[in-house]
């Protein structure tokens, strides 16, 4: 039997790693790759929260392997990079200590000694160069820390070998507070008709801004169920049927001026196996075609899995059925508002911390903003508590207790309403979209709405607000986009489709962990919103078809501050008539830097 080092074993069993089996693999890929069961072991969390594992640890070794298989190098090379830097800071430390321990004298030559005690090392072949400057008081201070990293003042350059440290120390290289262009404004969307306040600021009250949600919603208990992929298929199929007068052309045959008989059909766009290609031949799924099954395109076109489209073109016998033209589904009608309302909403989309895991500065930061400026609304998506932080193990609270922190520091700002959506990247919320809204059972918060994600909003009974936290359009760009020659489907397109699809997230199958009992929660709640909130990676903000689509970007990015959005919406000059002018006619969107 072989012997498992106790390294190994006492920090797995930490994660509830306990079986011999499994112990023994990670030993020896330990010593396969000459690493040290510390480097195993935090590589083996950060890809155990990246694949989500929780359970049937073993059966994801073997892949595990194959990873370190090709970082072994580097991180072999980190780890020897991290031993040198050891070796400075003990010597750094040994001249200091025989530098404070010398008698002072009044002669030059002890004086200029005192004064080189206080090393600048260069080590060429490591290409790092450190400065150190050290008091007593900061040293007492490090012997408290000695996993912080900041024993002293670097000031380096790693080669890309020894940046891998940089994660095997579960921290990013990235310095917050040294950010630059701190508060530096961008205007991403400014319409015509926009007409500025007087001032950038202003007093406002809670109890004047009324928020209704729209539509079904999603309230009841996540719990993901598991389905067959044909129970998938079908229910896919059945939902096709809402579509069927959502066309501006008939559904059926129609005879056409040169006595040709057309053929139209509506189904979701599926995937044929027999094709690389999805426009040269691909399925229809819950089409109502009797003895059609395939479908082409001579044209390349921006298609989708998923997708409900109307297909109009001749059936020959013995071939696909050639689409000569393809409709979608027209967009809904606006809200017509009761009342008219004006607006200053701030919109931000996390992570709110940095890659250390009890640093919220950038929470903090927002939070100012908002006192100053006094928004009416405040706009929220998670993660709040992140799957990808490097650090997360080492917290010393429960996530649901950061979380709840986290909401007491909004519910003390009384004089805005903030509205919070959680993420499927969220700890502290169950992996499963669509969400239903954070549940706080000690507590009931007045100026804090919490919302399903995705959802419809009504604010003031006159703007209508979409929220979707589940990342469609990097999806939806991801799929559309040609790999080979990198042309990436631009914000606006893919804003478009999902107008016109009526629905939060068209894409199937799904990049999210998708329920499917709660795809009708999905739709359009009958209307098409004002405006449609997105999680984006990059900020934008267009205005399609009259809706105003807004991605805020991100708070925190892995190696950079990011940004927030403040939307600006004039009142109705139109009065309340029914030629109200559109909310993105009457907006300005700009992107402010954290």
């Amino acid at each position: 039997m072989d012997i498992i080092d106790q390294e190994i074993v006492s920090k797995f069993k930490q994660i509830g790693i306990v079986n011999r089996d499994d112990l023994s693999k990670f030993d020896r890929i330990t010593k396969e790759f000459g690493l040290t069961p510390d480097a195993i072991f935090n590589e083996w969390q950060q890809y155990a929260v990246k694949k989500m594992i929780n359970e049937d640890f073993g059966k994801h070794i073997d892949p595990f392997r194959i990873l370190i298989k090709k970082q072994a190098v580097a991180m072999k090379r980190a780890l020897q990079e991290n031993e040198k830097q050891a070796q400075l800071q003990q010597q750094a430390k040994s001249q200091k200590t025989t530098a404070t321990s010398r008698p002072k004298t009044t002669t030059t030559t002890t004086s200029t000694t005192t004064a080189a005690a206080r090393p600048k090392a260069s080590v060429s072949n490591a290409d790092l160069d450190f400065d150190f400057d050290m008091d007593d008081s900061t040293n007492n201070n490090n012997n408290n820390n000695k996993n912080n990293g900041d024993d002293f003042d670097f000031d380096f350059d790693l080669p890309d070998a020894a940046k891998s440290l940089l994660h095997l120390n579960g921290a990013k290289h990235f310095n917050y507070e040294s950010r630059q262009n701190i508060g530096q404004s961008t205007q991403l969307y400014c319409a015509g008709g926009f007409k500025a306040p007087a001032s950038d600021s202003g007093s406002n009250d809670t109890t004047n801004t009324s928020i209704t949600v729209l539509g079904k919603g999603t309230t009841s208990k996540d719990v993901y169920m598991s389905d067959t992929l044909h129970g998938r298929t079908k229910q896919l199929a059945e939902s096709v049927t809402q579509y069927h007068d959502k066309f501006s052309k008939v559904l059926g045959v129609e005879t056409n001026t040169d006595s040709e008989e057309l053929i139209r059909a509506v189904g979701r766009v599926w995937i044929d196996r027999s094709s690389l290609a999805l426009h040269k031949r691909f399925h229809l799924l819950g089409n109502t075609l009797r003895g059609v099954d395939s479908f082409s395109i001579n044209t390349p076109v921006n298609i989708f899995t998923g997708q409900v489209i109307m297909v109009e073109g001749k059936n020959i016998p013995g071939s696909n059925f050639l689409c000569s033209n393809i409709y979608y589904p027209n967009q809904l009608p606006f809200h017509v508002p009761e009342q008219d309302s004006s607006a200053r909403i701030l919109f931000a989309s996390g992570p709110f911390s940095l890659f250390r895991a009890n640093d919220y500065s950038p929470f903090n930061d927002l939070l100012q903003v908002i006192q100053n400026k006094k928004y009416n609304i405040v706009i929220l998506f998670g993660p709040f508590v992140q799957q990808a932080n490097l650090d997360i193990n080492k917290l010393d609270k429960t996530f649901d207790q950061v979380f709840e922190e986290l909401i007491n520091m909004l519910a003390e700002i009384t004089d805005t309403t903030f509205i919070v959506v959680p993420s499927v990247s969220d700890l502290c919320h169950d992996y499963v979209y669509p969400q239903s809204p954070f549940r706080l059972e000690s507590k009931r918060y007045k100026n804090i709405k919490f919302v399903s994600n995705p959802s419809t909003l009504l604010i003031n009974n006159s703007i209508t607000i979409g929220l979707d936290n589940s990342g469609i359009v990097e999806h939806l760009q991801y799929v559309l986009s040609d790999k080979k020659k990198s042309n990436k489907v631009d914000a606006e397109s893919i804003c478009r489709m999902i107008i016109q699809q009526q629905n939060y997230y068209p894409l199937h199958p799904a990049e999210v962990p998708l329920e499917m009992s709660r795809l009708p929660t999905l739709s359009f709640p009958g209307i098409t919103p004002d405006i449609l909130l997105f999680a984006n990676a990059d900020n934008f903000a267009k205005s399609v078809d009259n809706v105003l689509c807004v991605s805020a970007g991100q708070m925190v990015g892995n190696e950079r501050a990011g940004t927030y959005v403040e939307l600006m919406i004039n009142a109705n000059s139109g009065g309340n008539d029914k030629t109200a002018i559109p909310i993105a006619q009457r907006s300005r969107v700009t992107a402010i830097n954290i």
